[in-house]
């Protein structure tokens, strides 16, 4: 795998100009942030290191590239307000030690809050009932996978909740060993239609974190954590779950 991202890195140095930038940038995604080396831009990195095949990623990571550095590393625009340091972890370390700070509430609304499962439809049926009215669930996300057949267009192969405005709880086993998943999109109606009404919002996975008492064999703790690299922009349709 470090193969892969050091030959995608010496990539990067080929086609970026003799330029050297470090300061005040701005992301392919309008987000601002800090012009450093990729190697110091944990996000990029990560996402590299999940996705070394993806053409949206590799389009993206070069759309970051503003300058380079000693060695001619490619620097990129780390997005601001995201830890830049390089941890060294992998994918499906967990966030932070055990001594972690206590969660706060974020701008968006409280990480633990006093309701769950709200919505305004008052069906209760979980399976057999009616087709959802856009709207309705506007904390449902589906998961993106590489699709080997179409690069560009993801396998929409497992589902979700938003709990935060980076945040999606979803099942173990589907991001125990797969390295394919790379994408969220939260808000959908209908995956095969574009005009059912819904404006999704899509974005990359930054982190991915199992639960370290998953068994793959009894689905014991089949639980999960994924960490977009954006924060969602709540509205009516597109909101974490309450």
């Amino acid at each position: 795998m470090w193969t892969v991202v050091l030959v995608f890195i010496g990539l990067l140095c080929a086609l970026i100009p003799s330029t050297h930038s470090q300061g005040r940038c701005q992301n392919p995604q309008g987000q601002p942030g800090t012009c450093i080396s990729i190697r110091s831009c944990t996000l990029l990195l990560n996402l590299l290191k999940s996705n070394p095949y993806d053409p949206q990623v590799g389009n993206f990571l070069r759309s970051s590239v503003c300058g380079y550095g000693p060695g001619n590393d490619p620097w990129v625009c780390c997005p601001s307000g995201i830890d830049g340091g390089n941890t060294g972890g992998t994918d499906n370390d967990l966030e932070g030690d055990r001594d972690r700070k206590e969660v706060t509430n974020t701008a968006y609304g409280p990480l633990y809050p006093p309701n769950c499962g709200y919505s305004n439809v008052t069906i209760r049926r979980i399976v057999g009932g009616e087709p959802a009215s856009l709207g309705s669930w506007p904390w449902i996300t589906v998961l993106g996978y590489v699709n080997s057949r179409n690069p560009n267009v993801p396998k929409w192969l497992c589902g979700g909740a938003l709990i935060s405005s980076r945040h999606v709880l979803t099942a173990a086993h589907c991001v125990h060993g797969r390295s394919d998943l790379y994408k969220v999109r939260v808000g959908d109606l209908d995956l095969n239609s574009d005009n059912d009404g819904a404006y999704p919002f899509e974005d990359f996975i930054e982190r991915k974190t199992v639960h370290p008492g998953y068994n793959p064999r009894t689905y014991t703790n089949d639980v999960a954590v994924l960490k977009t690299t954006q924060e969602v922009p709540f509205t009516g349709k597109l909101l974490y779950i309450i």
